[in-house]
């Protein structure tokens, strides 16, 4: 049986997560970049602000992305010292967006790219492809992963490059799994195992 809210992709290159929790601490810190739509003011956007103000400074080095808009949330990050960038203010155009996500990603170094939603999830999944990132999360927020057919084909391409989706709850999770049974399937498989 899967942990409450998670299931693993089908992805079947994915590199073992490292083991964050039993680093010494003289271990260098893990790089995690956060991609949302949006840092304007939300209640994901929040969560992000909250997730800066709360992480552990010895373990993590965390930045923020925003595909598109920043506000208050974006300026609280800043404040708290954390890199934040949006990209829509730099490029225009979907596969631009991609490109300097990537660019992003591989000047960063990043060890784990953690996308939040189905079109951040889309582009940031992708993006770390290009850019050799080793480790790909996404959470789902709300209910489903997509209303449309493209937003769910948007969802089930992107898990092909991740390494474990998280719904916010067992029924977020459940929605999710229900949006890509393949990668459910592989993940029921897999966990049962353990």
């Amino acid at each position: 049986m899967s942990p409450a809210g998670t299931f693993e992709s089908n992805r079947t290159d994915a590199p073992v997560a490292p083991a964050v929790a039993a680093a010494p601490k003289t271990a260098k810190k893990l790089r995690v970049c956060h991609v949302s739509m949006c840092l304007l003011t939300g209640g994901l956007e929040r969560l992000l602000v909250e997730f800066g103000k709360n992480r552990d400074g010895e373990k993590f080095d965390t930045s923020f992305v925003a595909l598109d808009g920043m506000g208050v949330p974006a300026e609280e990050l800043k404040a708290q010292g954390h890199h934040v960038e949006c990209v829509s203010d730099v490029v225009a155009g979907k596969l631009a967006r991609l490109r300097r996500l990537a660019h992003i990603f591989r000047d960063g170094q990043f060890d784990v790219v953690h996308t939040h939603n189905t079109l951040a999830h889309f582009y940031g999944a992708f993006a770390a492809r290009l850019a050799g990132v080793p480790v790909v999360v996404n959470t789902q927020h709300g209910r489903g992963c997509g209303k449309s057919w493209k937003a769910r084909l948007q969802f089930r391409m992107a898990n092909q490059f991740t390494d474990r989706v998280v719904g916010v709850s067992e029924d977020a999770a459940e929605l999710c799994r229900q949006d890509d049974a393949r990668s459910a399937e592989a993940n029921d498989r897999s966990l049962e195992r353990r």
